[in-house]
């Protein structure tokens, strides 16, 4: 019944705007399906293995919305399957049902931006996969194999998303703390199963190397999954990432925090753990506790804390849960654990209520992302499809790139993102000066010039570098003339107010009203006889 209901709440939400996150993948992986590799068609810090996932959606479903939210549906319900398999292999048939509907459940948060398809949801499907080879493999060569398949699928989910390290190490300390400790006569076996794992993990990473080196990127590749976010990317303090902890159960604007909907459903998985500490269950508390610390380990990542991240502790939790209902139906019968369990599913379910049953797709995306620019995006890409030909290019200034699937445009820019053009580190005037070199030889159809804050500066940054704000007033100011604006005015109206030039007609920027700053978005045509020529010195590309 659980999956009826989240296959019925996913259909309805299947055309909510894209975020950025599901933006970049989108635009990269609809680039790949025309032979643009990323760090060609993007430059940034994560490893691709997420594009390559959404190429194979747009691909098999087509390149929409609704086509991505649709491959989420059919992964999620296979992640789900997978934790059911997983349970079984610890607890019973009414546990492990329980334990894959709280995984269902707590997947689809709100407060967890759970019906964006980010990459956590795509991480989750291999490393349970592998997990679950991990827990299935006998001895012999068939176990081999196994623990050679488990290790591979730690390690695609490694390179879809950073994160999946942790998920390997889990997987490693399981088989340390409880394969080692079950078989310690046995060493010489145990060092071959950790080599063969060892391979299947390393796999994957080593064949993406192997092909961005003979595609002749590897330097950009390396200098930005590996040198840079390493040496350069700055540092959240200890403070800072104090605060966006006591955010996410605080957060601003009508969002719920992380806890609000499903603080029954983790005291009950928290349950669950304190009866494996206490309990004779050793292989249950090795694997339940590995993948725990290294859900915890993933979602603290950078010490960000964004609400996508504590999808990586759906697995964690759901197992929890599930020990709780075991626990409770061989302490008082399964009526009182199937009562339990489903008390703390409709606490989520009646917690979440408007978002379940009643928002639309435009204020889900409202209410999850305030101001921010995504329903907007639609309209001004259907703008920009029509006014451009397949083969001319377009730029976003700001942090937008779902404008460029949407538009299926391909970016003037591999720097499809400003966030890194914003930050304190040796590198931001190089990366500002090849953008702007980029984006000059280009001298793209038209530019999205986006004036909201959000778009350009994640961090709190006291004095951020202005050579990029600076050159993009010269170079629109010189070479193009504005053809639209959007304004941003929630929360007063839903959706933004749209202006398109037309004759007797000329779009003006909103005032400034008090400390609030307008939140606009210019689109701007390049002129006739717009010309060539730097403004901006060449710089060496990283």
């Amino acid at each position: 019944m659980t999956t009826v209901f989240v296959v019925a709440v996913r259909v309805r939400l299947l055309e909510v705007p894209l975020d950025r996150d599901e933006g970049e993948y989108a635009y990269v992986g609809q680039q790949l399906l025309r032979g643009v590799p990323p760090f060609e068609s993007i430059y940034h810090v994560k490893l691709p293995g997420i594009y390559a996932v959404y190429a194979a959606i747009e691909a098999l479903l087509g390149e929409t919305v609704a086509a991505i939210r649709t491959g989420l549906l059919a992964v999620n319900l296979a992640s789900g399957a997978v934790v059911f398999a997983i349970a079984r292999r610890f607890f019973g048939p009414l546990a492990s049902a329980l334990a894959a509907a709280a995984f269902a459940l707590f997947s689809l948060g709100q407060e967890l931006d759970g019906f964006s398809a980010n990459a956590e949801h795509f991480l989750l499907l291999p490393a349970l996969l592998g997990l679950l080879a991990l827990l299935a493999a006998p001895g012999g060569r068939r176990g081999r194999a196994l623990v050679f398949l488990a290790g591979l699928g730690l390690g695609v989910a490694t390179v879809v998303k950073q994160q999946g390290l942790f998920f390997l190490a889990a997987g490693a300390l399981y088989g340390v703390a409880f394969a080692w400790a079950e078989r310690p006569r046995r060493p010489a076996r145990r060092l071959r199963d950790g080599a063969v794992f060892t391979l299947g993990a390393a796999l994957p990473y080593a064949l993406l190397c192997a092909m961005f080196a003979a595609l002749g990127l590897f330097e950009r590749f390396w200098w930005w999954t590996a040198y840079y976010p390493r040496r350069y990317v700055s540092e959240i303090s200890w403070a800072d990432g104090w605060a966006n902890f006591w955010l996410t159960f605080h957060p601003a604007g009508e969002r719920l925090g992380v806890v609000d909907a499903h603080w029954p459903l983790l005291a009950l998985a928290a349950g669950g753990g304190l009866w494996l500490l206490a309990s004779r269950r050793r292989r249950a508390l090795a694997f339940v506790g590995s993948l725990a610390v290294g859900s915890a380990l993933a979602v603290a990542t950078g010490l960000h804390f964004f609400p996508h991240y504590y999808l990586l502790a759906a697995p964690a939790v759901a197992l929890g849960v599930g020990a709780a209902v075991q626990a409770l139906g061989a302490w008082r019968g399964p009526a009182l654990a199937l009562l339990a369990g489903a008390a703390v599913l409709g606490f989520a379910v009646h917690s979440q209520r408007a978002y379940l049953f009643e928002l639309d797709p435009i204020l889900v995306s409202r209410t999850s992302f305030g101001a921010n620019p995504f329903p907007e995006s639609v309209e001004i890409a259907r703008y920009l499809e029509a006014h451009t030909e397949p083969g001319d290019r377009i730029a976003v200034l700001g942090s937008e790139p779902q404008i460029y699937f949407l538009a299926k445009r391909r970016a003037a820019t591999g720097y499809v993102y400003t966030y890194e053009m914003m930050r304190e580190h040796p590198h931001v005037r190089e990366l500002q000066t090849e953008m702007t070199r980029e984006i000059e030889a280009a001298l793209p159809r038209y530019v999205v010039m986006v004036n909201i804050l959000a778009s350009w500066q994640p961090a709190r940054l006291e004095n951020p570098d202005r050579f990029l704000l600076d050159w993009a007033e010269r170079f629109l100011g010189k070479r193009y003339r504005r053809v639209g604006l959007v304004e941003i005015r929630w929360p007063r109206q839903k959706l933004g107010r749209f202006c398109w030039d037309a004759p007797g007609l000329r779009c003006r920027p909103p005032r400034r009203v008090g400390d609030a700053a307008p939140l606009w978005i210019g689109i701007h045509e390049r002129l006739p006889d717009a010309g060539e020529g730097a403004l901006s010195p060449p710089a060496s590309a990283p």
